[in-house]
């Protein structure tokens, strides 16, 4: 029986699926605000068109019939504004779209370029697949989601148009341009109550896909351990890595003790190596080690002609309370001193 899929997802599965070009996208969210932002641009040019477009149907309605003929006639001329304001609403709206698109698609979900999803995928030709995704509960929740959609939008233009009908049969019969204004003013509240209720329903559907894609990235308890397994590394890699470390802080180690000042021993169980010169401030242990690591420590230090001394209490004390690398403390200041005054009077030949 497959592992059900209750844990949240892991940042680096996330992240794959990003780069997968899978973020939480609500096409809903997308088209209101695109729509919004049409409905402020009309706004915008609301007394341009109004003042282009007047002129031109009070000639019409006025115009005789013998004037198609005559191609000197106003009414060819009249064409003129109508194709510049064309023009002008058409490039308006393209900038305000494109602009709008970009900001919403960065503002939810971010902006995403996965160069994957251009390989083509012969799956999404399978008709098999094609059918099950047909009555997936994805397909259901949209359609249902639509039909809402669909009731609620109706309703607020039945209820809308419902107030304003007495308005618009007032002005039947009056000033052309008057009943033009209504007809427009009109409208353009539809409009924006349209767009203001299209939102809500927009904001509704931005959460649910959210909502659904986390659903969609839940995975089984077995698949987090791999997750974290792979983000802080498999135990044998990690081994080896630590062992590889190990090998080259021996390598250094053991550099370090040709030039050690003196090996302070136990004699068989510890050994502790020490290096001083006049620039350093504290005698420093360059090298420590137990069982067969102290007798390679004598060994190379024998090699190196590097003095050793038999200090079994001291040895272990400088073993058990520092770390190669570190400076000597205080305490162990005047023993070390006199291992160092040897070592001086021994290569000077017994001179003091």
């Amino acid at each position: 029986m497959a592992e059900e899929k209750t844990e949240k997802p892991t940042p680096r599965k996330l992240k794959r699926a990003r780069e997968q070009g899978q973020v939480p996208r609500s096409r809903e969210m997308q088209s209101a605000l695109v729509f919004m932002v049409v409905v402020m641009v009309l706004g915008f040019i609301y007394n341009r068109t109004l003042n282009t477009l007047i002129p031109i149907m009070v000639l019409w309605r006025d115009l005789d019939t013998a004037a198609f003929g005559d191609p000197a006639s106003t009414i060819y001329t009249a064409w003129k504004p109508i194709i510049s304001l064309w023009v002008y609403v058409v490039i308006l709206l393209g900038i305000a779209v494109l602009i709008t698109v970009f900001l919403v698609n960065w503002a939810f979900g971010g902006l995403v370029i996965a160069w994957k999803r251009l390989v083509p995928n012969l799956n999404a030709l399978n008709p098999v697949n094609n059918i099950k995704n047909l009555f997936s509960l994805n397909k259901l929740v949209e359609t249902i989601y639509g039909i809402i959609k669909l009731f609620v939008i109706t309703w607020v233009v039945y209820g809308y148009v419902k107030v304003h009908w007495a308005s618009l049969i007032s002005v039947i019969g009056v000033n052309f341009k008057a009943q033009v204004y209504e007809f427009i003013s009109v409208v353009n509240g539809l409009l924006w109550r349209v767009g203001f209720v299209y939102v809500g329903i927009a904001i509704l559907d931005w959460y649910y896909q959210k909502w659904n894609y986390m659903r969609n990235m839940r995975m089984t308890k077995q698949e987090v351990k791999e997750e974290l397994k792979a983000m802080e590394g498999n135990p044998q890699i990690k081994r080896k890595i630590r062992q590889k470390m190990y090998a080259v802080a021996m390598r250094r180690m053991f550099m370090d003790i040709k030039n050690a000042t003196a090996v302070v021993t136990n004699p068989t169980e510890f050994a502790v190596a020490i290096q001083y010169n006049e620039s350093m401030i504290a005698p420093k242990i360059v090298a420590k080690g137990t069982g067969w690591l102290a007798k390679r420590i004598k060994a190379i230090a024998r090699r190196h002609k590097v003095p050793i001394f038999r200090r079994p209490k001291l040895a272990r004390r400088l073993f058990w309370e520092h770390e190669v690398g570190d400076y000597i403390k205080p305490d162990f200041y005047l023993e070390v001193a006199k291992i160092i005054r040897d070592v001086i009077i021994k290569k000077r030949g017994g001179r003091r």
